[in-house]
């Protein structure tokens, strides 16, 4: 008897302990299907191949891009969350862009309330293989691009997500693990990008650095207002035959420049 009730004892606990776990977890999962999405619709495609898109109000087109969460809620809102696609100027009968190419206006968004964050990628390795939770869609380029299932031939870039805890956001836009700016990370301690474009330019930049925002102007990641671009036109005051003059390819903010250094001999 004692045996058996030991026996109900521990097996009662490693129920417990089970549902413990259960909500613990951060998995996502997205499918493209022509049913109703259970929880959030993230983007209406005309086909499961080689579709074009539009953003989940649309009523054109009959496929889902699906996604739910297991032990949190997923929804569509771009006020806090991962802006995924970038449709350019038109909501529906779209191709996709990404990142910083092509102009911007309309996106689809990955988000949730609850304390979780969403990190996007966009990449030619496996989703699952490069630590992700679940690949959204394949696209045949990051510029201009229509959108198929993972995975799909002569579509090689896989739009990779995970979930994360958000406790990893510092007030800055990085992880408290590393000096990186995650788009993620928006609306949670303290971290408040512009808009959803500052978001994607400034996505896995470093504090300071300036991306442009669009064909004139450009941002300070993370969290600056988009300003005119500047440039600044350097004066000399040495006479012309005293002049030592040096070219270099140097690193700055991030990006290649070409850097001039001109001094008086």
């Amino acid at each position: 008897m004692v045996a058996k009730i030991r026996f109900i004892i521990v097996f009662l606990l490693l129920i417990l302990l089970a549902k413990v776990f259960a909500v613990g977890e951060t998995n996502l999962q997205c499918e493209i299907t022509t049913s109703s999405c259970p929880e959030a619709t993230i983007l209406k495609l005309s086909s499961s191949i080689q579709s074009h898109v539009a953003l989940p109000g649309s009523s054109n087109y009959p496929y889902n891009l699906c996604c739910q969460g297991s032990g949190f809620t997923v929804s569509n809102s771009c006020s806090n969350g991962f802006p995924v696609f970038n449709l350019g100027i038109w909501p529906t009968n779209a191709h996709v862009y990404v990142k910083q190419a092509g102009p911007s206006g309309n996106y689809a968004c990955l988000s949730t309330e609850d304390e979780v964050i969403m990190e996007c990628a966009y990449t030619t390795a496996d989703c699952v293989s490069a630590g992700y939770d679940t690949c959204l869609v394949s696209l045949s380029a990051e510029d201009n691009s229509e959108v198929s299932e993972c995975p799909t031939e002569n579509f090689p870039v896989n739009v990779c997500c995970k979930a994360i805890d958000a406790k990893s956001c510092a007030d800055d836009c990085t992880f408290i693990s590393d000096n990186q700016i995650h788009a993620g990370c928006n609306g949670t301690n303290g971290c408040n990008f512009y808009d959803a474009t500052a978001m994607q330019v400034c996505d896995l930049a470093q504090p300071g650095w300036v991306r442009d925002y669009d064909g004139t102007q450009e941002v300070e990641c993370a969290e600056g207002i988009p300003r005119e671009k500047g440039n600044v036109k350097a004066t000399v005051t040495c006479e012309k035959e005293n002049l030592i003059k040096m070219t270099k390819l140097v690193n700055y903010q991030g990006e290649l420049v070409k850097m001039v250094i001109v001094t008086c001999g």
